[in-house]
């Protein structure tokens, strides 16, 4: 199986994230196969999003010590 691994960079304050005074946090949820259509309805029967449900992934950095 193939795998191909994708990375995203931007600074913090483009995201709306503090300066470096805080832990780096986020949630994460992806999705596909969304249709190309004005109708947001059409996702529910034809998009897929990961992870399922109400779930989602969380990033959570921890500060290093200076």
């Amino acid at each position: 199986m193939n795998f191909i691994l994708q990375y995203l960079a931007m600074r913090r304050e483009s995201v709306g994230l503090l300066p470096q005074n805080e832990p780096l946090k986020f949630d994460i949820k992806w999705e596909d196969n969304v249709p190309d259509s004005n109708d947001i309805l059409d996702f529910i029967d034809h998009g897929d999003v990961a992870p399922n449900s109400r779930f989602n992934c969380r990033y959570q950095a921890s500060l290093s010590a200076k």
